[in-house]
């Protein structure tokens, strides 16, 4: 299964990360990705979030965001 297919799989079976069980939530939130981009120099984040592609501004410099919906920029990518 290729990288398109991965995702039209989730997105068919409605596998959306706001329909997560509240325990997985949880453990997502442990992540700060942020803090982690902030703390190693040689890290950069990247997000791909359609409606809030944010990044805090003292990783700005170090940061790719995309306002887009992640099905479009992968099919965009190929």
């Amino acid at each position: 299964m290729n990288t398109i297919e991965h995702y039209d799989n989730l997105i068919d079976k409605n596998n959306d990360p706001v329909r997560d069980p509240e325990i997985l939530k949880q453990h997502m939130d442990k992540w700060d990705f942020w803090q982690y981009t902030a703390e190693n120099e040689n890290a950069t984040y990247a997000c791909i979030n359609f409606g809030d592609a944010s990044v805090p501004k003292e990783i700005a410099d170090r940061a790719i965001c995309i306002d887009e919906d992640i099905r479009k920029v992968i099919y965009d990518l190929q």
